[in-house]
């Protein structure tokens, strides 16, 4: 739920006060009400019990003045009488009107009515003449019903008189609890304005507080996007690839410098138009049906994609371009940058590229004929010497000396090494050159039968550390590769008790194999020449050897995509390690536990 904005938040304060105070208000007004009635039934209790005693007093005035009529005769306490009369009537008129809602003392008030009347007509019916003596109105005033009706009058003056003083008691008491009410609810008023006018306070401020922050994180984030945008165009003016920035309709809207250098316009020059302006003619209807078929449909045919096109210079001259093409949208608009690369040179180079391997394969096929050529036209005179020298050995040896048969066992030999080293040539320009059907080759079996071809002597032992893989493979390749490092070390073993050791491993995604021996070995200096072509270490008069083999062992090694190296010790012997790589080879399993 999204936070109010301030705002909001002082209006619905504002608004919920207004309510509290409506409430708080009808609960004052109430309360005040309350207050206002009690009092004034407090009042009218007390104004009572004034008239009651306004009649009790009155009455003993009405009494006081008859009797000293009586006693005196004076006409003025007559006239003192009528008057006190006139008050009793005047409170009993009063009390008429304070007891009128209070049923139970107005019942009183009439009954005090009727014995006030009948106390005053004591004294009134004799002065009319039904009594005929002043003794006989004495008595009955002093001693007969007179005393007796202003007992009564006095009992029910003392009732009423009681009866007011508790409603008096309890009015007050309502007006104590109204009042405090009254206070207690202006309190509570008091406290809620404060808590809430604090907790608006609170708000307003913690609002101000982050509105701060978010205008400086904005601030901030507004630094941070100025600074980005400006290290993206010092990016873009600084790039080597020619970069162009186009919106919906083709009109450019960035040219940096390296597009500037590529076209040979300035950004000023293009800004604002028609990227078509940079595009041979045959390309710009084309450009702009592009652009308005992938708005419309969509369907992004450059879009995302790199190719190679063309691209037009100011002077006209039209130059190769590879254009890769992506899309932006800022504020709903489509933005396409294009990233431009003069491949002119890279054409050039391809060109000159494509020359050389033609030149190459010539020179190649010029080559594999000239080894023909060369075996076919050196085999002949080598195999007719051959045939001369066995003849002379065969026919003439009786004939000749010792120094003679020297020379045509040398001759022989010879010929036998020329043979060899044509040979050799021949295949070291076979590898990946004349390619042979890859079947199943089992090293296993095929160790075998090298063994076998080269019959090693009987000092020398050769051993197969674990089974060797079955690979698919150039069957002549492979023999070629093992026969070459077993002949080696068959042919300079110096120990009397010989031991070659043949042993293969998989390690990552490579076969790596060893052929081992504890003869003369190599020293370091030799490691890589005994791999090049023609090389060999011991004499050619006291081994024959034509310096091809580890030489054709490596080319057949890095056909396969693997290397080759020795370690060795003079005098303890050698390790020739190759790998060959698994991705060029099928593995085929032996056995169950084979690696």
């Amino acid at each position: 739920m999204n936070r109010w904005r301030v705002e909001s938040q002082i209006l619905f304060a504002f608004t919920l006060a207004l309510v509290v105070l409506a409430i708080v208000g009808a609960l004052v007004y109430r309360a005040m009400a309350g207050f206002i009635d009690t009092s004034k039934a407090a009042a009218a209790s007390q104004q009572a019990l004034s008239a009651f005693d306004g009649i009790d007093s009155s009455l003993n005035q009405v009494t006081a003045h008859e009797r000293s009529y009586l006693i005196l005769g004076d006409k003025g306490d007559l006239a003192a009488r009528q008057a006190a009369v006139a008050r009793v009537n005047t409170y009993l008129a009063e009390l008429d009107r304070l007891l009128s809602d209070d049923p139970q003392q107005n019942a009183r008030l009439r009954i005090l009515r009727r014995t006030v009347t009948d106390r005053l007509l004591l004294f009134e019916q004799p002065l009319s003449g039904r009594l005929r003596s002043f003794s006989e109105i004495r008595q009955r005033l002093t001693i007969g019903p007179g005393h007796t009706l202003m007992r009564r009058v006095r009992n029910q003056v003392g009732q009423m008189e009681q009866a007011e003083m508790a409603q008096l008691t309890q009015r007050r008491m309502e007006t104590d609890r109204h009042l405090h009410e009254t206070l207690a609810t202006l309190a509570i008023l008091l406290l809620f304005s404060a808590a809430s006018l604090s907790l608006l306070y609170v708000g307003i401020r913690r609002e101000i507080h982050e509105r701060l922050q978010a205008e400086a994180a904005l601030k901030k984030h507004a630094e941070l996007l100025r600074e980005s945008e400006q290290r993206m165009h010092a990016i873009v003016d600084t790039a080597a690839e020619a970069i162009i920035v186009i919106d919906g309709n083709g009109i450019i809207d960035r040219f940096n410098a390296a597009a500037e250098r590529t076209f040979g316009y300035s950004a000023s020059e293009v800004i604002g138009k028609n990227v078509s302006v940079l595009m041979p003619d045959s390309y710009r209807e084309q450009h702009d049906s592009y652009i308005s078929n992938y708005l419309r449909t969509g369907n992004a045919r450059i879009i995302g994609m790199g190719r190679e096109t063309e691209g037009r210079r100011k002077d006209g001259r039209i130059f190769p371009v590879e254009l890769s093409v992506s899309e932006i949208q800022i504020a709903g608009k489509h933005l396409f940058t294009g990233v431009l690369r003069d491949i002119s040179r890279r054409r050039q180079r391809d060109q000159e590229l494509a020359n050389t391997m033609q030149e190459l394969q010539s020179t190649n096929e010029e080559l594999k004929n000239f080894a023909y050529i060369v075996s076919h036209d050196l085999k002949a005179p080598l195999r007719a010497i051959g045939s001369l020298a066995d003849w002379l050995r065969a026919d003439y040896t009786d004939r000749l000396d010792s120094e003679g048969k020297e020379f045509l066992r040398l001759l022989a030999g010879r010929v036998r090494r020329m043979d060899q080293l044509i040979e050799g040539i021949l295949e070291y320009s076979r590898v990946g050159r004349v390619k042979e059907t890859r079947v199943s080759v089992d090293l296993d079996e095929m160790i075998h039968e090298i063994l076998d071809l080269l019959s090693p002597p009987p000092h020398i032992r050769v051993e197969v550390e674990g089974p060797l893989p079955v690979l698919t493979a150039e069957p002549t390749r492979m023999r070629q590769l093992f026969q070459n490092l077993l002949s080696n070390a068959i042919k300079y073993m110096d120990k009397p008790e010989g031991l070659i050791r043949i042993s293969g491993h998989a390690a990552n995604g490579e076969w790596h194999f060893s052929v081992s021996d504890n003869g003369p070995g190599v020293e370091h200096r030799h490691h890589e020449k005994i791999f090049q072509l023609f090389q060999t270490l011991a004499p050619r008069d006291r081994i024959e050897g034509t310096g091809v083999g580890l030489a054709l062992a490596k080319k057949i090694v890095e056909f396969y995509g693997g290397r080759i190296w020795i370690e060795s010790t003079p005098g303890q012997g050698s390790s020739f390690f190759f790998t060959l790589r698994q991705a060029s080879l099928t593995r085929f399993s032996n056995t169950e536990g084979m690696l």
